[in-house]
């Protein structure tokens, strides 16, 4: 049997409704990473008091790397002992990289280019897609205030 993905149950509702595929054969498969158990998270040492905030995703418009940017200016402008790390790559990467050197947070602000498998498990993740982006962006300065 054949089966559709997507990625989020938004996308599955839609899928189903608009091409009228069987709600049974659509599976929604997150974009995320699995998080690491805490066995798995004592072999990584972490030598920095800073609390990291992650963009992993491609750096492309319809991931929205510009407003994780203008969020961390926000934070930036509040609480000096963050830093921001921008993984992955795409067609916005060098305009990213431009508009964090204007806003002059180049010193707390990481390009890493694309990671994948173990290179990603050091990150503390916070991915910002369309319909969740005001909400994370919240959540990740909460999380940040509240440590």
């Amino acid at each position: 049997p054949l089966y559709s993905s997507a990625a989020s149950e938004v996308y599955k509702r839609q899928v189903i409704n608009k091409y009228g595929i069987n709600p049974n054969k659509v599976v929604t498969v997150y974009n995320a990473v699995e998080p690491l158990s805490e066995t798995e998270t004592d072999k990584y040492e972490r030598n920095l008091d800073d609390k990291i905030v992650t963009f992993l995703g491609r750096i492309t418009m319809q991931k929205g790397p510009e407003y994780f940017i203008e969020a961390a200016r926000k934070v930036l402008n509040r609480m000096d002992n963050v830093r921001f790390v921008m993984a992955g790559s795409g067609d916005m990467m060098n305009k990213m990289v431009l508009r964090v050197a204007q806003l002059g947070i180049a010193n707390r602000f990481h390009f890493t280019g694309f990671l994948a498998g173990d290179d990603v498990n050091n990150l503390s993740l916070i991915h910002i897609s369309e319909p969740t982006r005001p909400r994370l962006i919240s959540y990740a300065v909460f999380c940040l205030k509240k440590k």
